[in-house]
């Protein structure tokens, strides 16, 4: 089947799943990274690259807000092409636990290569997690499974090859708060401290 070009949006927390995802379920789109390019002007440029050449753009960032996630939506839509937001909804304690486990063996690509600071800074991001509004002009937001076979399917439906699977709707962020550093409520204001380490330089 001859591709149009395709925007998938990977939005979640680190450790939530979305490299992994990319390497077993896309492995011939092109993982548009910014732990990797390191600024996102790059990112953007490769995205529209590759749909204009009528590849899949899997933007692999935390997309946490709907500022950082427009970047891509004014993409895919210059460039006329579909723009998919792709949920990963793994709990935070399974987010840091995934996440120390890969800085113990240095496997990040980021800032995230100290365990130490693994709990307070996936707190952080946690903290600042928005939820997928109707007005960002998704054309679909589909969440990604903990169960391989399910993604599969999902895969499968987004690139035209089965019937799609149902679409969930965006929820809110969870409620919770972790006793960890970094990891405040939204009504209680940041110090300088607090904003040391800022891994959502990604707007």
């Amino acid at each position: 089947m001859e591709s149009k070009g395709l925007v998938i949006v990977a939005v979640g927390l680190p450790g939530a799943g979305k490299s992994r995802f990319h390497e077993k379920f896309l492995p011939d789109a092109v993982r548009c990274c910014q732990d990797l390019l390191k600024r996102r002007e790059k990112v953007e440029a490769l995205v529209e690259e590759t749909v204009r050449a009528g590849g899949i753009a899997y933007v692999d960032r935390t997309d946490l807000d709907p500022k950082q996630r427009s970047h891509w939506v004014k993409i895919a839509k210059r460039c006329n092409v579909e723009v998919v937001a792709l949920r990963f909804t793994a709990d935070v304690s399974t987010c840091i636990e995934r996440a120390k486990a890969r800085a113990e063996k240095g496997e990040h690509d980021g800032e995230l290569n100290n365990p130490d600071k693994v709990a307070g800074l996936v707190g952080m991001l946690k903290n600042r997690q928005k939820p997928i509004g109707k007005g960002e002009r998704f054309d679909q937001v589909l969440e990604a499974s903990e169960e391989d076979h399910e993604n599969v399917a999902l895969v499968n439906a987004l690139l035209g090859r089965t019937p799609s699977p149902t679409k969930r709707k965006a929820e809110e962020p969870d409620t919770q708060y972790l006793d960890s550093p970094g990891f405040l409520p939204p009504q209680e204001k940041r110090t300088k401290k607090d904003a040391v380490v800022d891994l959502t330089a990604e707007d």
